[in-house]
C-alpha cells in the first residue's frame, strides 16, 4: 500500500495514468458502442475527470483536449451521427472542453491544498517530536500544572528526580504534597496574583519535601499557558535544584557567623563582665553547663566544678526550684525565651537573688540542642525593693491614719484613692465608697456648675489652693481648706491629682467673728483717732498762742534787758541785767523744748539735708558754750579727729541743737574739770561717712537705775536735778528723738561720781569742698545802721518802744505804727519815704500779713524789705509769712544784734541821708 502511495506520489506516473484514461475510455466504449450509443459520453467523462484528479491541472488540460480529439477521430461518420458542422454538436464539444479546464483547475487547487495540509501536518508531527526529546532531556525540572487543584499534568524525568519520586508518584500528587509546609502560603499568593493578571510570572526559592525526610531546595520560574483553544489556564513550572549552592552558602554563613560570634563572645563576655552579668550555656544533649567566672559566683559554685541540670536546681531554694524548672521546659518546649528571678542558697546558709534569662538553641528538625542565658545580681535590689514595700506599708499606715483628709482623683474628677480622714469629713463610713464617685457630687449646689472650670484651671496650672463649699452625706455644709498638686508621667501627660482637705468650717465662723470684731474696733479707732487728732489740733493751737503769748512780752523783757546791758551802768547793775537776760533765755529754751517736743510727736518735724561744714559747726559750739563753762570755772574743749577735707550733707541746725543741749547738760553737772567735744570717724566711704560724737564731762555721774531712765519725757536721773539745776527734762527725750530722725543712735556711759560720756553716732553725706553762701561778717558789738528809714508795726507798745530805741541807738530813724492799717496808711502817703518795713503778724484791725499783701498788691512796693516780728515759730506760721509777700522773718524773741544784721543785709546800698 505504502508502496503505490509512493508511485501515486510521482508525477511522470499520474501524468502517464490522466493521458491512458480517456484513451481506455474511448477503446472500452467503441466495444460496447451498441448498447450505449444513446450515451455516448458515459465512459468518456469519468475518464476525464480521473484523469484531471490524478494529474493535476497541466495534466487535466492535456486529457481533456486528448480526449477531444479522440472523441472527434472515433465518433467521425461514418461510425457516428455528429458533425462538427452541425452548430449544436459544436457547442456540445467546446462546453466538454471548458467544463474538463475548469474541472481540472479546480482539482489543482484542492490538490495543493491537501499538499500544505499534509506538509503541515508532517512538520507538526516533526515538532512533536522534538520537543518531546527536548522536555525529557531537559537538564532543569519541568512540569505542565492545573491552574485549579493543582495536579501535576506532565512533567519531565528531571523533575521527578529533583522532587526525589518517580513519574508515576509525582502524576499522583499535586504539588502542595511535595512542598515543604512553611513555603506553600507563598506559593499560593503568587499563583492567586499570576490567575489574577497582575504579574505575568513569578520567580522564587522553595524547598521540597522527600519521602526519607530531606529537603531539596529549587530555584523556581512559573509562567501561564494554554494548550489548546477553550481549554483551562495551566502553569507550566520551571525548578533548579539549588541544594548544594544553599548548603554552601549556609556553611559560608555559617563559618561567618561563627567567627562573628567568637569575636562577639568576646566582646559580650567583656561587657557582660562589665555589666556585673554572667554568661552559661547548657548543652542539653550531654547536660554540662558552661560557667562564666561570674557566673559561678552568682551561683555559688566552685571553680572547677561543671555539674548538670539537677545540680542547678539543687542550689535554688526550695521554694523557687518548681517554678523555674517549669519555666525552662515550656520555654523549650514552645520555642520562647524565659526570664525569671529566684534565690541562691549560700554556703553560709543565706540565699542572694538572681535575676536570669534564658534562649534556647534548636536543630533543624526542631529538637532542643541547648540554651544560652545570663545571670544578674540583683539582691541589692530586691533588699531595695523590700525596703521601698515596707516603706509603703509604713506610708500607707501614715496614710490612712494621718488626721489631714487626703484625695486623688482621675483626669474627669473621679476618685482614685482617699484615706479614712476624707471619709469622715465627708460623713462616709469606709474610703472605699468614695472610690469611681465624682468629686463634684459632694459640692454645693450653688458651686457644682463651676467644678468643671476650676477642675480644668487646677489640670492646666498644676496647682490649687483655696476654700472649696462641700455638702457631707448627712446633708451638712462644710468649708474646706484644699491644697493640691497634679502627677504627670515623663511626657508630661495628665495622670492624677494628689490634694489634702483641712475642715476650717468652724474657723471660718471664728474669723466672721473676728471680722465683726475688727470692723467694730476699726471703727472705733477711727472716732478715736478723729478725737485725738481734733485734740492734737487743739493741743498745737493752745501750744501756738501759748507760744505767742508768752514771747510777747518776753520779748520785750529780753530787749529792754539787752538795752541796758548795752548802757554804761555799774558794773553790779550790769550783772543784775546779765543774770535777767540769762533767766529769759532759760525760759526761751523750755518754751523751745516743749515746741519741738511737740511737733516731733505730732510727726511734724521734718530733717533737711544742707551741706555745711563741720569744722564751723563746732566752732560755733565753742563760741556759744565756752563762756558759759568759763563763767563756771571749767574748761570745753573741742577735739575734731576726722581730718575730713570736704563738706558733709545733713541737718547742721538740728545737729546742733542736739550737741548744744548735750554740752549745756554737762557744763550744767560739772563743778570741777571741764568737759571734752569730740568727733572721730567710724566709717569712711567715697559717698558717704559714719561719725561718732561724744560729750565727756568730769561731772556728778550717774547710777544705773539712773541711766535707765534717761532719754524719757519729763525725766530726769534724779528727781532733785530739777530743783538743784534747772530744766523740764524734755531736752534729751528731744535729741534722741532728733537723732532717730536722722538715722543715727544715742547713747550714755556713765559711772556715779566719775563723770559721764553722752554719744551720738550719726550718718552724712559727703561732697565736693564748694563754697557756702557767704554771708557779710559783723563785729560783736552793735551794727551800724545810720540813715536807714525804718516803719515799724506792732500792737505791743513795749515792743514799740525796744524796737524805736534800739534801732534809733544804732542810727536809724524809725517811724511807729499801731496795726498793719496804720503801717499802710503811711506808705500809702509816703511811699518813697522808708527803705524797710518791720511788720508784727498778730495784730488788731489788720494783721500783718494782709498788710504785707496789699503793700504788694495796692500800692505796688514789690521791692521794698518787708521782715514779719512773729511769736510764732511754727513752720507753717512761717510759710504763711512768707506767702502773703514779706521778705524774711524773725522770731520773737529777738536779738536786737541779729536784728540790725538782718536789716543790713536785706539794705546793703542804704546810705545816710545828707
Amino acid at each position: 500500500m505504502k508502496q503505490l502511495q509512493s508511485m501515486l506520489a510521482r508525477r511522470h506516473t499520474r501524468l502517464m495514468l490522466a493521458l491512458l484514461a480517456p484513451g481506455a475510455a474511448c477503446w472500452l466504449q467503441s466495444l460496447v458502442w451498441d448498447q450505449i450509443q444513446p450515451r455516448i459520453w458515459f465512459f468518456f467523462y469519468p475518464a476525464v475527470f480521473t484523469s484531471i484528479v490524478l494529474g493535476g491541472l497541466r495534466a487535466g488540460v492535456a486529457a481533456t483536449l486528448l480526449s477531444g480529439g479522440l472523441a472527434v477521430w472515433f465518433f467521425m461518420e461514418p461510425r457516428y451521427s455528429l458533425k462538427l458542422s452541425h452548430l449544436p454538436d459544436g457547442l456540445g464539444l467546446l462546453e466538454f472542453l471548458l467544463m474538463g479546464i475548469g474541472v481540472s483547475w479546480w482539482s489543482d487547487r484542492q490538490d495543493r491544498r491537501w499538499a500544505l495540509l499534509l506538509q503541515t501536518q508532517r512538520e507538526r508531527a516533526d515538532y512533536a517530536s522534538r520537543f518531546q526529546v527536548l522536555f525529557e532531556q531537559a537538564p532543569v525540572g519541568v512540569a505542565l500544572i492545573d491552574s485549579v487543584d493543582g495536579r501535576i499534568l506532565e512533567l519531565n524525568a528531571r523533575f521527578a528526580e529533583i522532587a526525589g519520586r518517580s513519574l508515576a508518584e509525582m502524576r499522583a500528587l499535586d504539588w502542595m504534597r511535595i512542598t515543604h509546609p512553611d513555603d506553600v502560603q507563598e506559593d499560593l499568593d503568587n499563583m492567586a496574583r499570576l490567575n489574577a493578571g497582575e504579574i505575568a510570572r513569578f520567580q522564587q526559592e522553595k524547598r521540597y519535601l522527600k519521602p526519607d525526610g530531606s529537603l531539596a531546595w529549587v530555584g523556581m520560574t512559573v509562567a501561564p499557558v494554554k494548550v489548546a483553544e477553550g481549554e483551562r489556564l495551566r502553569h507550566l513550572c520551571m525548578v533548579e535544584d539549588i541544594t548544594e549552592i544553599r548548603l554552601q552558602l549556609e556553611a559560608l554563613a555559617q563559618a561567618r557567623e561563627q567567627l562573628a560570634q567568637e569575636k562577639s563572645e568576646q566582646r559580650l563576655r567583656l561587657a557582660t563582665e562589665a555589666a556585673g552579668a554572667g554568661i552559661w550555656c547548657w548543652d542539653i544533649a550531654t547536660d554540662r553547663f558552661d560557667w562564666s567566672p561570674l557566673c559561678r559566683q552568682h551561683l555559688a559554685l566552685p571553680p572547677d566544678a561543671t555539674p548538670g541540670y539537677a545540680h542547678f536546681l539543687s542550689v535554688l531554694h526550695p521554694d523557687d526550684r518548681a517554678a523555674t524548672d517549669q519555666l525552662v521546659r515550656d520555654a523549650l518546649q514552645q520555642h520562647q525565651d524565659y526570664v525569671t528571678e529566684y534565690r541562691i542558697v549560700q554556703p553560709d546558709g543565706g540565699y542572694r537573688w538572681i535575676r536570669a534569662m534564658g534562649r534556647g538553641i534548636f536543630g533543624a528538625a526542631g529538637q532542643a540542642t541547648a540554651m544560652l542565658g545570663i545571670t544578674l545580681d540583683i539582691t541589692q535590689r530586691k533588699q531595695n525593693e523590700l525596703n521601698l514595700i515596707a516603706s509603703e506599708r509604713r506610708f500607707r499606715d501614715l496614710f490612712e491614719y494621718m488626721p489631714i483628709a487626703y484625695q486623688s482623683l482621675d483626669r474627669e474628677g473621679r476618685w482614685l484613692d482617699a484615706n479614712q480622714k476624707l471619709a469622715d469629713l465627708l460623713g462616709i463610713e469606709k474610703p472605699q465608697e468614695l472610690l469611681g464617685q465624682n468629686f463634684v457630687d459632694y459640692w454645693a449646689d450653688t458651686f457644682r456648675d463651676q467644678f468643671e472650670t476650676k477642675f480644668e484651671e487646677f489640670k492646666r496650672t498644676h496647682g490649687v489652693e483655696g476654700r472649696l463649699f462641700l455638702c457631707r452625706a448627712d446633708g451638712r455644709p462644710i468649708i474646706v481648706q484644699i491644697t493640691g498638686r497634679i502627677q504627670c508621667d515623663n511626657e508630661g501627660r495628665f495622670l492624677c491629682t494628689h490634694s489634702i482637705l483641712l475642715d476650717v468650717t468652724e474657723r471660718e465662723a471664728l474669723e466672721q467673728q473676728i471680722m465683726k470684731m475688727n470692723l467694730d474696733l476699726e471703727q472705733k479707732v477711727a472716732e478715736r483717732t478723729d478725737q485725738l487728732k481734733t485734740a492734737l489740733e487743739a493741743k498745737g493751737l493752745f501750744l501756738a498762742s501759748m507760744s505767742h503769748e508768752i514771747r510777747t512780752p518776753m520779748s520785750a523783757v529780753l530787749g529792754i534787758a539787752q538795752l541796758l546791758e548795752e548802757e554804761p551802768l555799774p558794773e553790779e547793775a550790769k550783772g543784775m541785767v546779765r543774770r535777767m537776760r540769762a533767766a529769759g533765755h532759760s525760759l526761751l529754751t523750755i518754751l523751745n523744748d516743749i515746741l519741738d517736743f511737740s511737733k516731733i510727736e505730732a510727726g511734724e518735724l521734718a530733717i533737711e539735708r544742707r551741706p555745711f561744714k563741720l569744722e564751723e559747726m563746732l566752732h560755733q559750739i565753742d563760741s556759744l558754750m565756752g563762756g558759759s563753762a568759763r563763767e563756771r570755772g571749767l574748761e570745753l574743749w573741742v577735739d575734731d579727729r576726722t581730718n575730713l577735707n570736704g563738706r558733709l550733707r545733713g541737718d547742721a541746725l538740728r545737729l546742733e541743737q542736739v550737741l548744744l543741749n548735750l554740752v549745756s547738760n554737762a557744763v550744767k553737772f560739772t563743778h570741777v574739770g571741764g568737759v571734752t567735744l569730740r568727733v572721730k570717724p567710724l566709717e569712711v566711704l567715697a559717698d558717704q561717712v559714719r561719725l561718732r560724737f561724744e560729750v565727756e564731762d568730769t561731772g556728778i555721774g550717774m547710777l544705773p537705775e539712773q541711766v535707765a531712765g534717761l532719754f524719757q519725757a519729763y525725766r530726769q536721773a534724779d528727781g532733785s536735778i530739777a530743783r538743784r539745776f534747772g530744766g523740764t527734762g524734755l531736752g534729751l527725750t528731744i535729741s534722741k528723738q532728733l537723732v532717730e530722725l536722722m538715722g543715727g543712735a544715742i547713747g550714755v556711759d556713765s559711772e556715779a561720781g566719775k563723770g559721764s560720756t553722752f554719744w551720738v553716732e550719726l550718718p552724712f553725706g559727703r561732697m565736693e569742698d564748694i563754697p557756702l553762701p557767704e554771708t557779710t561778717p559783723h563785729p560783736t558789738d552793735s551794727p551800724s545802721l545810720d540813715g536807714l528809714r525804718v516803719l515799724v508795726a506792732d500792737d505791743a507798745q513795749l515792743n514799740r518802744f525796744v524796737a524805736e530805741k534800739a534801732l534809733t541807738k544804732r542810727g536809724a530813724k524809725v517811724t511807729l505804727a499801731v496795726d498793719g492799717q496804720a503801717a499802710l496808711e503811711h506808705l500809702r502817703g509816703h511811699p518813697a519815704d522808708f527803705d524797710l518795713v518791720l511788720m508784727d503778724v498778730q495784730m488788731p484791725v489788720m494783721n500783718g500779713l494782709e498788710a504785707a499783701r496789699r503793700i504788694r498788691r495796692e500800692l505796688q512796693l514789690t521791692r521794698l524789705p518787708i521782715i514779719a516780728l512773729t511769736a510764732g515759730v511754727m513752720a507753717e506760721e512761717q510759710q504763711a509769712a512768707l506767702g502773703a509777700g514779706m521778705t524774711d522773718f524773725m522770731a520773737k524773741p529777738m536779738d536786737l544784734n541779729q536784728l540790725s544784721d538782718m536789716i543790713r543785709r536785706h539794705c546793703p546800698s542804704a546810705s545816710p541821708e545828707t
